[in-house]
């Protein structure tokens, strides 16, 4: 079973899976961010991006830049299609590999942590999709907080991703992450029942 985790930027997604692949023995964790990351270390990643984005986007080490990227797909839609033009690709390659190695476990549990789960169109591959989600007040504060960005980049950033009530309209059951630790493993646990009762 593919359990899809997604929501807005900052609003604990990550950690929402994190918790539910410990709650359930012998389920598996996707992590997209993780698989991103490791791509952008890629010697192959690496050239493409630097063809596209040119020498700048290459540091001294020989490695992506991410300040440099990140403001370039971050101010214009163009630049960004760009750049998932060469990483959407290979994250679905890695997911589908996933996919394929935990499908032989009829008990076992996948849990695909997926920022851009409908951007992307991975949701037809979920059984379920779980969304995380807060208000944007709460998700503007938490992303300067978290990544340091400024007021200008936060937004462009949280506009760059499909809004969190679409997200809400199309999925499964969706996690309010506004309060604190305690309200949040509630709502877990909750979901953790519903989902032993559709398994």
């Amino acid at each position: 079973m593919i359990i899809g985790v997604t929501g807005g930027v900052a609003m604990g997604k990550s950690k929402v899976a994190l918790k539910l692949n410990e709650l359930f023995p012998n389920s598996h964790l996707f992590d997209a961010d993780v698989v991103v990351s490791q791509l952008l270390t890629r010697e192959n990643v690496c050239e493409n991006v630097q063809k596209v984005f040119g020498d700048e986007s290459i540091d001294a080490s020989g490695l992506i830049n991410r300040a440099f990227i990140r403001e370039q797909v971050f101010d214009s839609a163009e630049q960004r299609a760009k750049l998932e033009s060469i990483l959407h690709p290979e994250v679905k390659n890695e997911f589908d590999t996933v996919v394929e190695k935990t499908s032989g476990f009829d008990d076992g549990i996948l849990f695909a942590d997926i920022p851009l789960l409908y951007e992307s169109s991975c949701e037809f591959k979920c059984d379920t999709v779980l969304v995380v989600a807060t208000d944007k007040n709460t998700q503007f504060k938490r992303l300067i907080k978290r990544s340091g960005v400024d007021h200008r980049m936060a937004i462009n950033i949280i506009n760059s991703q499909l809004d969190i009530e679409k997200k809400i309209k199309l999925c499964d059951f969706m996690i309010w992450n506004c309060g604190n630790l305690e309200q949040l493993n509630k709502q877990i646990e909750y979901f953790m029942l519903w989902l032993k009762a559709k398994i």
